[in-house]
Protein backbone atom coordinates (compact mmCIF):
# COMPACT_ATOMS: atom_id res chain seq x y z
CA UNK A 1 0.00 0.00 0.00
CA UNK A 2 3.15 2.25 1.15
CA UNK A 3 4.59 1.79 -2.32
CA UNK A 4 1.69 2.15 -4.34
CA UNK A 5 0.99 5.68 -2.58
CA UNK A 6 4.57 6.53 -3.14
CA UNK A 7 3.82 5.37 -7.13
CA UNK A 8 0.97 7.93 -7.20
CA UNK A 9 3.16 11.07 -5.67
CA UNK A 10 6.07 10.04 -8.35
CA UNK A 11 3.07 10.53 -11.09
CA UNK A 12 1.59 13.03 -10.21
CA UNK A 13 4.98 15.07 -9.45
CA UNK A 14 5.88 14.08 -13.30
CA UNK A 15 2.69 15.56 -14.29
CA UNK A 16 2.88 18.53 -13.25
CA UNK A 17 6.12 19.11 -13.96
CA UNK A 18 5.31 18.32 -17.76
CA UNK A 19 2.89 21.07 -17.82
CA UNK A 20 5.07 23.16 -16.58
CA UNK A 21 7.33 22.34 -19.20
CA UNK A 22 5.21 22.49 -22.00
CA UNK A 23 5.28 26.14 -24.09
CA UNK A 24 1.53 28.15 -23.88
CA UNK A 25 -0.10 30.86 -26.44
CA UNK A 26 1.39 34.15 -25.52
CA UNK A 27 -1.85 35.65 -23.78
CA UNK A 28 -1.24 39.10 -24.73
CA UNK A 29 -0.53 41.26 -27.36
CA UNK A 30 1.82 44.17 -27.04
CA UNK A 31 0.56 47.63 -27.95
CA UNK A 32 3.23 47.34 -30.93
CA UNK A 33 1.50 45.22 -32.79
CA UNK A 34 0.12 45.98 -36.21
CA UNK A 35 -0.94 44.01 -39.60
CA UNK A 36 3.04 43.93 -40.50
CA UNK A 37 4.39 43.57 -37.41
CA UNK A 38 2.95 41.57 -34.55
CA UNK A 39 4.14 41.85 -31.05
CA UNK A 40 2.97 38.87 -28.41
CA UNK A 41 3.93 39.56 -24.42
CA UNK A 42 5.53 36.41 -23.06
CA UNK A 43 7.05 35.57 -19.66
CA UNK A 44 10.47 36.33 -18.56
CA UNK A 45 12.89 33.94 -19.91
CA UNK A 46 11.10 31.67 -22.40
CA UNK A 47 12.25 33.54 -25.59
CA UNK A 48 14.30 29.93 -26.21
CA UNK A 49 10.70 28.75 -26.29
CA UNK A 50 10.23 30.20 -29.87
CA UNK A 51 13.10 29.68 -32.51
CA UNK A 52 14.53 32.60 -34.21
CA UNK A 53 15.62 30.24 -37.07
CA UNK A 54 14.66 27.27 -39.35
CA UNK A 55 11.46 26.59 -40.58
CA UNK A 56 10.06 27.10 -36.72
CA UNK A 57 11.10 31.04 -37.31
CA UNK A 58 8.09 31.20 -38.93
CA UNK A 59 4.58 31.82 -38.07
CA UNK A 60 1.15 31.31 -40.23
CA UNK A 61 -1.67 33.99 -39.13
CA UNK A 62 -5.34 33.81 -40.43
CA UNK A 63 -8.45 35.63 -40.49
CA UNK A 64 -11.40 35.54 -42.24
CA UNK A 65 -10.02 33.77 -45.52
CA UNK A 66 -6.69 35.56 -45.38
CA UNK A 67 -3.51 34.12 -44.38
CA UNK A 68 -0.23 35.41 -43.66
CA UNK A 69 3.41 34.14 -42.69
CA UNK A 70 5.42 36.24 -40.42
CA UNK A 71 9.36 35.58 -39.46
CA UNK A 72 10.59 35.96 -36.22
CA UNK A 73 12.03 39.64 -35.70
CA UNK A 74 13.27 39.41 -32.36
CA UNK A 75 12.89 38.41 -28.88
CA UNK A 76 13.85 40.72 -25.33
CA UNK A 77 12.86 39.85 -22.21
CA UNK A 78 8.57 39.74 -22.10
CA UNK A 79 8.52 41.04 -25.72
CA UNK A 80 8.32 38.55 -28.79
CA UNK A 81 8.10 39.88 -32.27
CA UNK A 82 7.50 38.54 -35.90
CA UNK A 83 7.54 41.09 -38.89
CA UNK A 84 5.75 40.20 -42.58
CA UNK A 85 6.99 37.89 -44.63
CA UNK A 86 4.22 36.80 -47.42
CA UNK A 87 1.05 36.31 -48.01
CA UNK A 88 -2.17 38.42 -47.33
CA UNK A 89 -3.12 41.83 -46.07
CA UNK A 90 -4.59 41.40 -42.65
CA UNK A 91 -7.06 43.19 -41.98
CA UNK A 92 -6.98 43.39 -38.47
CA UNK A 93 -3.72 43.99 -35.64
CA UNK A 94 -5.20 42.37 -32.48
CA UNK A 95 -8.15 39.53 -33.80
CA UNK A 96 -6.93 36.64 -35.54
CA UNK A 97 -5.46 32.55 -35.50
CA UNK A 98 -2.13 32.36 -34.88
CA UNK A 99 -0.03 28.70 -35.43
CA UNK A 100 3.20 28.42 -33.42
CA UNK A 101 4.77 25.58 -35.37
CA UNK A 102 7.21 25.08 -31.55
CA UNK A 103 3.66 24.84 -30.27
CA UNK A 104 2.18 22.13 -32.50
CA UNK A 105 -1.21 21.87 -34.66
CA UNK A 106 -3.26 23.47 -32.53
CA UNK A 107 -3.66 27.83 -33.21
CA UNK A 108 -3.46 30.54 -30.54
CA UNK A 109 -6.65 32.71 -30.78
CA UNK A 110 -6.88 36.27 -29.89
CA UNK A 111 -9.87 38.43 -29.98
CA UNK A 112 -8.63 42.52 -29.58
CA UNK A 113 -5.19 41.57 -28.32
CA UNK A 114 -6.09 38.87 -25.76
CA UNK A 115 -6.26 35.29 -25.97
CA UNK A 116 -9.07 33.19 -26.44
CA UNK A 117 -8.67 29.62 -25.50
CA UNK A 118 -12.16 28.95 -26.92
CA UNK A 119 -10.84 29.78 -30.47
CA UNK A 120 -7.38 27.94 -29.81
CA UNK A 121 -9.46 24.80 -28.82
CA UNK A 122 -11.28 24.72 -31.83
CA UNK A 123 -10.31 23.09 -35.44
CA UNK A 124 -9.49 25.05 -37.70
CA UNK A 125 -11.00 24.50 -41.36
CA UNK A 126 -7.98 23.54 -43.56
CA UNK A 127 -10.05 25.69 -46.30
CA UNK A 128 -9.90 29.18 -44.35
CA UNK A 129 -5.81 28.83 -43.72
CA UNK A 130 -4.14 27.69 -47.25
CA UNK A 131 -2.43 29.99 -48.62
CA UNK A 132 -1.09 30.57 -51.82
CA UNK A 133 1.30 33.07 -53.05
CA UNK A 134 2.42 35.16 -54.78
CA UNK A 135 -1.01 36.15 -55.97
CA UNK A 136 -1.14 37.40 -58.67
CA UNK A 137 1.74 35.77 -59.98
CA UNK A 138 4.11 38.88 -61.67
CA UNK A 139 7.96 37.72 -62.17
CA UNK A 140 9.78 33.86 -61.54
CA UNK A 141 7.84 31.40 -61.91
CA UNK A 142 7.63 29.76 -58.44
CA UNK A 143 4.39 29.89 -56.47
CA UNK A 144 4.29 28.86 -53.52
CA UNK A 145 1.85 27.01 -51.51
CA UNK A 146 1.48 27.02 -47.45
CA UNK A 147 -0.32 25.44 -44.45
CA UNK A 148 -0.28 25.69 -40.76
CA UNK A 149 0.46 22.22 -40.63
CA UNK A 150 1.57 19.24 -42.70
CA UNK A 151 -0.56 17.73 -44.81
CA UNK A 152 -0.49 15.32 -47.99
CA UNK A 153 -2.61 16.05 -50.66
CA UNK A 154 -2.40 15.77 -54.60
CA UNK A 155 -1.89 18.82 -56.34
CA UNK A 156 -3.90 20.33 -59.36
CA UNK A 157 -3.94 23.28 -61.86
CA UNK A 158 -6.35 23.91 -63.88
CA UNK A 159 -6.54 26.60 -66.69
CA UNK A 160 -9.88 28.19 -67.43
CA UNK A 161 -11.42 25.41 -69.76
CA UNK A 162 -10.92 22.77 -66.88
CA UNK A 163 -7.49 21.74 -68.77
CA UNK A 164 -5.04 20.12 -66.22
CA UNK A 165 -1.90 21.97 -66.55
CA UNK A 166 -0.13 21.30 -63.89
CA UNK A 167 -0.07 18.08 -61.87
CA UNK A 168 1.60 17.26 -58.23
CA UNK A 169 1.86 16.47 -54.58
CA UNK A 170 2.21 17.61 -51.36
CA UNK A 171 3.72 14.58 -49.29
CA UNK A 172 3.47 15.26 -45.36
CA UNK A 173 4.94 19.21 -45.97
CA UNK A 174 3.44 22.73 -45.00
CA UNK A 175 4.97 24.47 -47.91
CA UNK A 176 5.17 23.23 -51.28
CA UNK A 177 6.53 25.04 -54.33
CA UNK A 178 5.18 24.66 -57.90
CA UNK A 179 7.36 25.53 -61.20
CA UNK A 180 4.86 27.94 -63.35
CA UNK A 181 7.54 28.06 -66.08
CA UNK A 182 5.22 25.97 -68.31
CA UNK A 183 2.17 27.78 -68.11
CA UNK A 184 1.39 31.24 -69.92
CA UNK A 185 0.04 34.76 -68.65
CA UNK A 186 -3.98 33.79 -67.55
CA UNK A 187 -6.39 32.42 -64.63
CA UNK A 188 -6.09 29.43 -63.19
CA UNK A 189 -7.34 27.21 -60.92
CA UNK A 190 -5.22 25.47 -57.95
CA UNK A 191 -6.79 22.55 -56.48
CA UNK A 192 -5.47 20.38 -53.42
CA UNK A 193 -6.82 17.43 -53.31
CA UNK A 194 -6.81 15.26 -49.35
CA UNK A 195 -8.32 12.66 -47.53
CA UNK A 196 -11.13 14.72 -45.91
CA UNK A 197 -11.29 18.28 -48.24
CA UNK A 198 -10.57 19.66 -51.62
CA UNK A 199 -9.13 23.36 -51.47
CA UNK A 200 -9.49 25.27 -54.49
CA UNK A 201 -7.72 28.57 -55.51
CA UNK A 202 -7.80 31.02 -58.42
CA UNK A 203 -4.16 32.00 -59.03
CA UNK A 204 -3.36 34.89 -61.96
CA UNK A 205 -0.33 34.26 -63.71
CA UNK A 206 0.91 37.56 -64.96
CA UNK A 207 4.73 36.91 -65.66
Amino acid sequence: MKKNYYLLLLLAFLSVNLIQAQTACPELLGNQSTTTLLHFKIPGGTCGDFPSTGPESEIFVTIGGLSATFQFLSCNGTNLKYTWLSGDDLTSDNTFLVFFPSLGPSPCGYVLGVLDPTLSSNDVSLNESVSVFPNPLMKDNQLTVKTPFNITAKLFMYDVTGKIAITDEIDNLNRKQISTSTLTNGVYFLQLVTDNATITRKVIIMK
